[in-house]
Formats: structure tokens, C-alpha cells, sequence
């Protein structure tokens, strides 16, 4: 039971026993609700024995009362104890997968992030869980312990008149069939919703990142249009969803009904048959009315439920991804090496093929060639951002796939094209680079990176906040971040993708001397697609379709006139017909 529990609702093994001690006291609770009944019935028995036989004088009221006290101080405690196992666990258990689930979204490739967006992981750490989270607290327990206490209750009958139990219990498995088989469309339309609603996040998603550039092209009739027409099929879909869970609750309420009737029909036949007493006809009718308020009261958690496979399915998925992990080896020697790397994003296309190369300690290595050579794929996979098919890949003759990445990623400092920076100060998003930094280290990597120039314009400098991924901040100036975030860092692996793409000439060149201080001693991939900025680099490796097809210094590479030879002199040629170089 445990193990059924754990895998069908992602629940630990202390979840799945604080989920069976809810159900035992959801039982309890449901039994402890038909003892007013029982003090009922008594009543009426006593009622009628004293209106037809004149057996007693008066009632006995002190009793009845001393039981209402009792049963309202029973279902106290038995609520007390089955609140807690049901909510207050069941918060602890949301709050486990939550955290377990971020870990794990932490610890996956790359890869993965490439199908996955901002508002789906938003909507899987955030919405999914909270629906989970009802269906523990609300739902699991009670369709359980309801489940149970029937059981019961039909087992008493069965023992007491055959007949009565199967005309009382029969509406039972004819609602549990009509589920069953409605239960496939009644997924289909919420996994519609359900997509439908990851439409609509990405949507705002991608409104709110592109502001700017929709108030500037004056597109915001367009962009408002084609959201209102994925919020209306939203709309659809959700009342879809939401009519067909209704339209399925009406019918088999009045199915549990009919089955009052047929109890009532086989009670009244007992009755006229003289099989059966008054005292004891009219109690049993108005169970035949009641009996059925705990599968009532359950109908909507069974919808719960079956709505719930849908964020479950998806949580799933999540826990099916292999995770990157790996060892924490100290590591001496910062020379990277591919020895027969392949590497595919998916269905085996490899975009690299047949990789050997060496990255020497102390030594710039460029990556040039045409776009979708390979460039960047071969840099994060330095970085173990994905792991290669084939192949494999080492820093300091430590395969790199037996790394834990949180560890090996200290070892290298990225400057990237596409900037992460945050809504806070420009000291803080510097800082991160090295958490324990002084505001004077900071300050000091911002001048290296030449970036204190137009910090100590702005009206607050090293203070400004900067706005959500600095969009406050041009191209350049978020780039000169990134890179004195990395200067700070101070890793001995560096890793720079066009970093000095979005500088003026004047700049640049300042950057270029700063630079050669940063990378003495150091392992430096530089990935270049102006050539001139790598001219003086120890090594330029040159891909060409995923494949390395020469290697070697500036002067080796143009004397053998390949393809980096050509890929010089035309763009050059472009450089000329320009205008920049007379």
C-alpha cells in the first residue's frame, strides 16, 4: 500500500503513512457522523414503543443528551486528529516536493531547458504542486476513508439482509463504472486546459519581456489580439473541463438517489411481510436517506483526483530526466581535452563530430568558423552545460561527466552574449561573481572590464538599480558587467563568447589590454566571429560543419589559405567596401 501510494501520488514514505493515518481517521470521522442517527433512531424506537405499547412512562432524556455531548466530544477529537494528519502534513509534504523538485530542475542538463520555458518550471514548482497539494489535504484521505466506512457499512448489511445490501449498494457500482468510463474524456479536456494554460503564461511571459520593442514597433493592437485569441480558447477549454465534471456530478447523484428508493421498496415489502418490526422500519428508512451522503460528499474529490493525474503526469516527466551528477575531485591542471566527442541535441543529429582537440593551460584558444559550426556547443560542453554521446571529455585528466557541475563550475568564469543580470544594484550584480567580494574588489573588476566609465555617469553609480535583466543598461554595458562579474571570480578557466561584441573600437582595445593581465596562467576559450579579435591568440581552431578542420596560430593559418584564410580576407573585403579601412 505504501509503495502504491508513493508512486501514484509522488508521496515520500512518511507522506504515504501520514496519508493512511488520515484515512484511518477520515473513517472514523465519517463512522462518528452517523452516530447522531443511531441517537435518532433510539429516540424514535423509544417514541414508538411508548405511542403503541405503552412500555414506558417518559423519555429518557438525561440519556439522550449525555449522548449528543459525548458524540459532538468524539467528532471533536476525531476531527482534531484527522485535521492534522490531512492539512498539516500534508503542507510539510507540498513543501518537500517543492524543494525536491527545484533541486532536480537544478541538477538537469541543459537539454532540457531548450524545450522547457520561465512560466511552464513557474507553473510546475508553483501550480502543479498546489494542486497536488489539495488533492492530499481535500481529496486523497477523504475518497479513501469514504471508501472504507462504506465498506463497512455495506459488510454490516450484507450480515443483516442480503437483499437490503445489493438494493441499497447497487447505485455504488453503477457510479463507479460511470466514472471509469468517463474518466479518459474528462483527462482529454483537462490536459487541453491545461495546455491551454501554458499558452496563455507564455504569452505574458513573452509580453513582459518584450515591452520595449512592442511599444517601440507600436504592435500592441496585434500582440493584445493574438493573447485575447489564446485567452479565449483558455476559456474554452477551461468550461469544457469544468461542464464536463459538471454535467457528469448531476446524473449519478440522482442514481444514488434511486437507490433510497429501492431500499425503501424492499423495506416496505419486509415490512407488510411482517418480517420486520415498525421500531425497526422506520429507522432503517431514514438510513436508506443518509447512507449515501459520504459517497455524496466524496463525488467532487473523485473529479479532484482524476484532474490531479494531469500536474502528476507532469511532475513525473520531470522526475524521469537524468540528472547531471557526479564527485567533487580538487583539481590541479586546467587542460581540456576532447577525445572523440560527438554530440547531438536530439535524435542522434550530431552538430558535432569526431572532436580531438586540446585546450592548453595558459594559453587562448580561439573557435572561429561559419555560423552553426559548432562554436558554442563545443564551449558549454567544456563547461559541462551537456554531456557528449560519444566521447569523452577531461579537465585535468578528470572526466568531466564524473563532476558534479556545482563543483566543476568554479572553476570557470563565462561571459556569454545573452547577459543575465537582475533588478538590483550594479555592486550587487557585480558581486555575484564572488559573493564575499569587498566593494572595492567590485569596483576595481568594473574599471578592468572599462565599465566604471559610464557607472560613474549614471545618478546613483555603483548604486543604480539597474531594472529586471538590466534593461535600464545598453547591449555594451550589460556585456561590461558580465565580464567584470567573471573578472571578479578570478576562475582559472575563462570562457568568453564575443564578449567584446557590443564595445566601440575605443573600448575594445582597452579591454584587449586588460584582458591579457586576466589570462595569465589561465585556460581562455574565446569564440569569435570577427576575426581580428583573435589574430594574436596561441591557438584558433577552426570548425566547419561540426567538424575541426584546422588548427593552428595566425600565421600557420593564413599560409596554408583554408577556409580561415578565406573566411579573413572576406570579411575584410567587407570591411574595405565599408569604408573602415581605406
Amino acid at each position: 500500500m505504501f509503495n502504491y501510494l508513493q508512486s501514484k501520488f509522488l508521496l515520500s514514505k512518511n507522506g504515504a503513512k501520514n496519508i493512511l493515518k488520515a484515512t484511518l481517521f477520515s473513517t472514523f470521522l465519517n463512522l462518528s457522523r452517523i452516530l447522531p442517527f443511531f441517537s435518532a433512531t433510539l429516540f424514535i424506537v423509544q417514541s414508538i414503543e411508548i405511542y403503541l405499547f405503552k412500555t414506558l412512562n417518559r423519555y429518557s432524556l438525561s440519556f439522550y443528551l449525555i449522548s449528543l455531548v459525548v458524540i459532538c466530544i468524539l467528532q471533536y477529537i476525531v476531527h482534531k486528529f484527522q485535521y492534522n494528519a490531512a492539512f498539516y502534513n500534508t503542507y510539510k509534504e507540498s513543501t518537500r516536493i517543492r524543494v525536491e523538485v527545484a533541486e532536480r530542475i537544478r541538477k538537469l542538463p541543459l537539454s532540457f531547458f531548450e524545450k522547457k520555458d520561465i512560466s511552464d518550471l513557474t507553473a510546475n514548482i508553483l501550480g502543479d504542486v498546489t494542486i497536488i497539494e489539495e488533492a492530499y489535504s481535500h481529496s486523497i484521505p477523504q475518497f479513501l476513508g469514504s471508501f472504507i466506512s462504506v465498506s463497512l457499512i455495506f459488510i454490516g448489511y450484507l450480515i443483516f439482509n442480503f437483499k437490503l445490501a445489493i438494493a441499497m449498494y447497487w447505485p455504488v457500482v453503477v457510479v463507479a463504472l460511470i466514472i471509469k468510463i468517463a474518466k479518459q474524456k474528462l483527462l482529454e479536456n483537462e490536459w487541453i486546459h491545461s495546455n491551454q494554460k501554458r499558452v496563455v503564461a507564455d504569452k505574458i511571459q513573452e509580453g513582459l519581456d518584450n515591452i520595449l520593442d512592442i511599444k517601440a514597433y507600436k504592435i500592441k493592437n496585434v500582440i493584445s489580439d493574438d493573447f485575447k485569441k489564446e485567452l479565449d480558447k483558455e476559456l474554452k477549454a477551461h468550461t469544457k473541463s469544468e461542464a464536463g465534471m459538471g454535467a457528469l456530478m448531476a446524473p449519478l447523484n440522482s442514481i444514488l438517489t434511486l437507490g433510497s428508493l429501492t431500499s425503501t421498496y424492499i423495506l416496505l415489502q419486509a415490512y407488510l411481510k411482517g418480517l420486520i418490526k415498525l421500531s425497526t422500519f422506520v429507522p432503517m428508512i431514514i438510513i436508506a436517506f443518509v447512507i449515501y451522503e459520504p459517497i455524496r460528499a466524496i463525488i467532487p474529490s473523485i473529479m479532484q483526483l482524476i484532474m490531479m493525474e494531469v500536474p502528476i503526469s507532469r511532475m513525473k516527466e520531470i522526475n524521469s530526466m537524468l540528472t547531471m551528477d557526479g564527485a567533487a575531485f580538487e583539481i590541479d591542471n586546467f587542460d581540456i581535452k576532447f577525445e572523440n566527442v560527438a554530440f547531438a541535441y536530439e535524435n542522434n543529429n550530431y552538430i558535432l563530430e569526431n572532436i580531438n582537440l586540446t585546450i592548453k593551460q595558459g594559453q587562448v584558444t580561439a573557435l572561429v568558423g561559419p555560423s552553426g559550426s559548432g562554436k558554442s556547443s563545443l564551449a558549454k560542453l567544456a563547461i559541462r552545460f551537456w554531456d557528449p554521446q560519444k566521447g569523452k571529455i577531461t579537465l585535468g585528466n578528470h572526466d568531466i561527466s564524473k563532476i558534479d557541475p556545482e563543483h566543476l563550475y568554479k572553476y570557470y568564469s563565462m561571459v556569454f552574449q545573452d547577459v543575465v543580470l537582475f533588478n538590483n544594484t550594479i555592486l550587487e550584480n557585480v558581486r555575484i561573481g564572488n559573493p564575499i567580494a569587498t566593494d572595492e574588489e567590485v569596483i576595481q573588476a568594473c574599471k578592468i572590464a572599462v565599465a566604471d566609465e559610464f557607472i560613474e555617469e549614471l545618478p546613483d553609480k555603483y548604486q543604480t538599480v539597474i531594472g529586471e535583466d538590466g534593461r535600464l543598461l545598453s547591449g555594451g554595458e550589460r556585456q561590461r558587467l558580465s565580464i567584470a562579474r567573471a573578472i571578479l571570480k578570478d576562475a582559472p578557466i575563462i570562457i568568453l563568447d564575443e564578449a567584446s561584441a557590443s564595445m566601440d573600437a575605443e573600448n575594445e582595445a582597452a579591454f584587449q589590454e586588460a584582458l591579457l593581465n586576466l589570462i595569465k596562467d589561465k585556460t581562455v576559450i574565446v569564440i569569435a566571429h570577427r576575426l581580428r579579435t583573435v589574430a594574436d591568440a596561441d591557438k584558433i581552431v577552426v570548425l566547419e560543419q561540426g567538424k575541426v578542420v584546422e588548427e593552428g596560430n595566425f600565421d600557420n593559418l593564413m599560409s596554408k589559405q583554408g577556409l580561415f584564410y578565406k573566411l579573413w580576407k572576406k570579411q575584410n573585403q567587407k570591411i574595405e567596401n565599408k569604408g573602415e579601412i581605406k
